[in-house]
């Protein structure tokens, strides 16, 4: 008589469990071997992409157009906030002489006027984003195949970016910024 499922189930799952933590432990045990033995011929080393784009002449010239833009954004929107302040103080002073009906009409196109301050700002936010991706897309493609250059040159197998990667130690003699920063003028 064969026997049940419920038994099958109870005799045979502790076996696959232990075959499919075995064959985990192998996989596992074979992949740190090979990293171990591919690490002992790995070079590593790192760059600081802010660093060479706030050094680079392209990357200060990105800046600079940033900024003249920032300011301009700035100039209108301290001159709508202003008007709203002003705007707000005058409801503040003459609130209690106005009708509700009055009051509340104020109020809302008070409101409203936030509002579209709140909106012009957000615009100008993704604007900025926007112009400074399309500045640095050129001077980053540049800057990208300096990096592999320099790389290729002194024997790295791979860099990584400082400021992306959550680096907690690293040689300094494994930087290759400033080598990156002289060759992008070349």
């Amino acid at each position: 008589m064969p026997p049940s499922n419920s038994n099958f189930g109870a005799h045979t799952m502790p076996k696959i469990k232990s075959l499919a933590l075995k064959s985990t432990l192998l996989i596992f045990a074979m992949t740190l071997l090979t990293f171990s033995v591919s690490a002992e011929t790995s070079k590593v080393g790192y760059v600081d992409v802010q660093k060479a784009l706030r050094s680079i002449p392209a990357g200060k010239r990105v800046k600079a157009k940033l900024e003249k833009e920032v300011k301009a954004s700035q100039k209108l929107l301290d001159r709508k906030q202003r008007a709203l302040k002003k705007m707000k103080e005058d409801l503040e002073k003459q609130a209690g002489l106005m009708p509700d009906s009055v009051k509340r009409q104020k109020f809302k196109e008070y409101q409203q006027r936030m509002l579209e301050l709140q909106d012009i700002y957000v615009k100008h936010q993704t604007q900025l984003k926007k112009k400074e991706a399309k500045l640095l897309r050129p001077v980053l493609s540049k800057l990208e195949k300096v990096i592999h250059a320099v790389a290729k040159e002194q024997g790295f197998t791979m860099i990584l970016e400082v400021n992306e990667s959550r680096v907690l130690y690293a040689d300094p003699s494994l930087e290759i910024t400033d080598t990156v920063i002289k060759r992008y003028a070349k």
